[in-house]
């Protein structure tokens, strides 16, 4: 009975030792490199980005560790960019100019320091227009011609833009290129002398 109650004590006093050893353990500061996803609110229906914006940014981060733990497999932060803050309506571009300082307002509050970004910054132009336009043929041969009738499905596509630059777009080129033992043709739709977005 003696040898049972001196063992129960030493597995007690264990079981405290190893509790006690996971609290220090879990509040030790550490530092960890983790992705946050980035997600774009408050954008009006239609727009479209013609750069594209970051799906998540990495970031070092340092704090207790069961903060850390509980923060990035419970909470999932995001880093919330607000479109009608951050959209420079003159040169059509969301401009994120400090992703830390942002990102930092995001994990504060959780106890966490952002130490450094790979991303410093987000810049990603924006169309807020569109129109329907035809597609033409430009046939790049090399000498070679065409057997078959050629035609274009669709013969139509959307351009997303703009105003200014759409009002300067009447159709869109399908560049269809013939190569010497090659039954396909390579098609590929562009807008000469613009950077407006091509949607079948």
């Amino acid at each position: 009975r003696q040898t049972m109650h001196t063992l129960l004590m030493y597995l007690g006093f264990l079981l405290i030792a190893m509790l006690l050893w996971c609290f220090v353990s879990f509040n030790r500061v550490v530092t960890l490199e983790v992705p946050v996803p980035v997600v774009v609110v408050n954008c009006p229906a239609g727009y479209r980005f013609v750069d594209a914006v970051p799906d998540s940014v990495l970031c070092s981060v340092s704090g207790p560790g069961m903060r850390v733990l509980g923060t990035f497999t419970r909470t999932r932060p995001e880093l919330t960019v607000d479109f009608a803050k951050y959209a420079d309506r003159a040169s059509h571009t969301l401009v994120v100019p400090s992703v830390k300082s942002l990102l930092s307002s995001v994990l504060l509050p959780h106890g966490l320091t952002v130490n450094a970004v790979h991303t410093s910054s987000i810049t990603a132009r924006y169309a807020d227009a569109s129109k329907r336009v035809m597609v033409t043929v430009d046939v790049e041969d090399n000498g070679l011609s065409i057997t078959d009738e050629l035609v274009l499905k669709p013969d139509t596509v959307t351009v997303y833009g703009t105003q200014a630059e759409l009002d300067l777009v009447e159709s869109v080129q399908a560049r269809v290129s013939l190569e010497e033992g090659v039954n396909s043709y390579d098609i590929a739709l562009a807008v000469p002398g613009s950077s407006v977005i091509v949607d079948p």
